[in-house]
């Protein structure tokens, strides 16, 4: 029972239950007769009755328990609405919070805490009759019992801190929105008075002014969402603050002006004062356009500004039409005398157009291309030394007083500009082949490695020659022509070594596998005598390719061509004597003819192994697919594509012919001719 929930009344049922049992066992005899017995239940009642006597006293502590721990719950929400209802706010959201929960707890928490404490007078009643409570318990209940009469003073005290609270609040607020409405005039006032400022000594000031307002306004702007907040939670009517949009739309043109004369300035300060060999007319030709286009807007926006201003002021239109028609001259001086900002647009307007006409000499003078040969020709013109050193500016330059002799410097940097285009178009070349490098191979597993994929460095090779030859036409080349004359030499004899390379690598590839064989090395000792001096160098030379594949360095080696080209000869010898070889064995046994060279070459460098004829028979000899073969080579028989077996009428002994494949190939003639008479004969 006491491990579930129950209600009080069901706690006082259950108890007065015991206590009726109690009754009921207290009314019982004591004494009960029985025919030769009597029998005493004394003891027995007096421990029922105990029993009975303690779990009503279980049931009465839980109520008890319960009942106090009620109590310090009612308690602790008085407490709680005392501390809350007495404590000062800090701001507006604690006031209003505060008043919110005030008014909760004197309306629906007061009427619940009324119903709690009812509750609890019924328990107590009727625990004061059956329950011996404690000291601490009589206070607490009497604690409980008055805090609904307590509570009103501090109530009355609430009302009365938030009512102090409310007019501190709103005295704050009225302060607060004053002093932004202020702010506002003054920022107002101020974007007004940037209009008359037109020092173009202290851009850099007004640049600092402007920030210095800016964070003003987003001051005044953290203010305004402060005293409309407050606004909210006192349930006032919101202010409208259209003044910041007004004066953030006032500022931006004048913090784009300021900025903008300040860049101005200090790029004009760069190209005046500043290295005049490190000029760059293309890229100060694209800046001073760009200034000349946010200028012309702002001078625009300033004058419709200024125009805007005057019919407001006025209030009739047709009459400042009429004055502008009538002297439009006077009213354009008025707003350059009353607004200081068009004033300075214009001053950098005029200051851009005279620049403009600085950006030809630069163009001339400060071209990359003019080289000493041309400053040269300049001073024999002007008849003076005006090269520039590192300390010539635009601004000496001008001092000079040289655009009389503009159109012939113009014609020389003309010049220069298109030899430096040679020169650069040159230079070009020579870096693209810095990173240009031989693709090797690895040839089989001889740890050799070969040329690949060459087309494309043969394809940029013809390309840089057809270039290079077509600036050697150009009459601006004079004085490059040497270095120009060596490129090119450069690049014909590379195109003539990598050519002269690719035809040694080719025959070495299609004589190594042939030269590799000690039999052809026995049957052609001068022309293996030959490829072996050819394969020495030619290995050299990829070794050397492959500590340094860049290709102007490989091919460009000291000696190599020639190298090449003497590989070249050799292979051409060796080529005539392995031909010659070949045709002396086609005559010797004429059924070569029928095999390609590479076959007869297969044949002829495996001289010790004849079963390495078998695949070539077909061609030798027609209706013969393969011959048998005993362990010791000799051959006994021949067999058909169908595997026909004619037996040879003689055993023809391969070891015989000494390695002379002809040799035994034409004694195999021979005998299969015999050898099919003897099968007819038999048949």
């Amino acid at each position: 029972f006491l491990n579930e929930e129950h209600t009080f009344q069901e706690y006082t049922d259950y108890i007065k239950m015991f206590a009726e049992v109690s009754a009921d066992i207290r009314s019982l005899d004591s004494l009960v007769y029985f025919d030769m017995v009597m029998l005493n239940c004394e003891d027995l009642k007096t421990g029922l009755v105990d029993k009975a006597k303690q779990m009503s006293d279980m049931l009465l502590d839980r109520l008890a328990d319960d009942h106090r721990v009620e109590n310090l719950s009612i308690c602790a929400v008085y407490e709680h609405v005392k501390e809350v209802a007495l404590k000062v706010p800090e701001n507006t959201e604690e006031l209003t919070a505060m008043t919110k929960f005030v008014e909760h707890a004197r309306t629906i928490g007061a009427l619940q805490l009324n119903e709690r404490i009812q509750q609890v007078q019924t328990r107590l009643k009727y625990l004061l009759d059956v329950y011996m409570f404690s000291r601490e318990d009589m206070i607490l209940n009497n604690t409980v019992l008055m805090w609904p009469k307590e509570i009103n003073p501090v109530f009355d005290d609430n009302d009365d801190l938030v009512e102090a609270a409310r007019k501190e609040r709103e005295s704050i607020l009225i302060q607060r929105k004053e002093a932004v409405i202020l702010e506002l005039q003054k920022l107002l006032k101020r974007v007004v008075e940037l209009r008359q400022c037109g020092e173009m000594e202290q851009m850099l000031q007004y640049v600092n002014d402007v920030r210095v307002l800016q964070k003003r306004l987003v001051d005044a702007r953290v203010d305004i969402e402060f005293v409309n907040k407050e606004e909210e939670l006192f349930k006032l009517e919101l202010t409208e603050f259209t003044e910041p949009d007004e004066i953030q739309s006032g500022l931006e043109p004048f913090q784009k002006l300021f900025g903008l004369v300040v860049r101005w300035q200090r790029a004009e300060k760069k190209w005046m004062d500043g290295a005049f060999l490190e000029l760059d007319s293309e890229t100060i030709e694209g800046e001073v356009d760009d200034y000349w286009r946010e200028i012309y807007k702002l001078n625009k926006y300033f004058l419709n500004l200024k125009k805007k201003d005057m019919l407001e002021k006025s209030g009739k239109e047709e009459v400042v039409r009429r004055k502008r028609k009538d002297d439009d001259e006077e009213a354009d001086a008025e707003v350059e005398e009353e607004w200081e900002s068009i004033r300075v647009t214009e001053m950098v307007m005029n200051g851009i157009r005279d620049f403009k006409e600085y950006i030809p000499t630069v163009s001339i003078l400060c071209n990359p291309g003019i080289r000493q040969r041309h400053w040269k020709l300049m001073n024999d013109i002007v008849e003076r030394d005006i090269t520039p050193d590192s300390g010539t500016t635009l601004r000496k330059v001008l001092k000079l007083e040289l655009e009389p002799y503009m159109e012939q410097f113009e014609t020389i940097s003309g010049s220069a500009s298109k030899e430096y285009s040679l020169e650069k178009a040159m230079h070009k070349m020579s870096e693209e082949w810095e990173s240009i490098l031989f693709i090797l191979t690895e040839y089989r597993d001889t740890g050799i490695k070969i040329l690949s994929s060459v087309d494309e460095i043969q394809t940029i090779l013809d390309d840089h020659i057809v270039k290079t030859q077509t600036m050697r036409g150009s009459p601006f080349i004079k004085p490059f022509r040497v270095e120009i004359k060596d490129w090119e030499d450069k690049l014909m004899r590379t195109q003539e070594t990598i050519d002269e390379w690719l035809k040694v690598q080719s025959q070495w590839l299609y004589l190594e596998p042939i030269f590799s064989s000690p039999d052809i090395m026995q049957q052609m000792p001068e022309e293996g005598r030959l490829f072996t001096m050819v394969d020495k160098q030619f290995k050299e030379v990829m070794r050397n390719t492959v500590k340094d594949p860049h290709v102007l360095v490989a091919a460009g080696l000291a000696g190599l061509l020639e190298r090449l080209q003497d590989a070249n000869e050799l292979l051409e010898k060796i080529l005539k004597g392995l031909n010659a070889y070949l045709e002396k064995k086609r005559l010797f046994f004429p059924r070569f003819f029928f095999l390609s060279n590479d076959e007869m070459l297969e044949i002829l460098s495996e001289t010790k192994d004849p079963t390495r004829v078998q695949p070539h028979l077909k061609k030798c000899f027609e209706g013969v697919a393969k011959l048998e073969f005993t362990p010791i080579l000799d051959i006994t028989a021949m067999f058909s594509s169908e595997g026909e077996k004619v037996k040879l009428s003689t055993v023809i002994s391969t070891s015989e012919a000494r390695g002379a494949v002809e040799k035994w190939l034409l004694q195999v003639q021979d005998v299969m001719l015999q050898s099919v008479r003897d099968v007819i004969e038999k048949s």
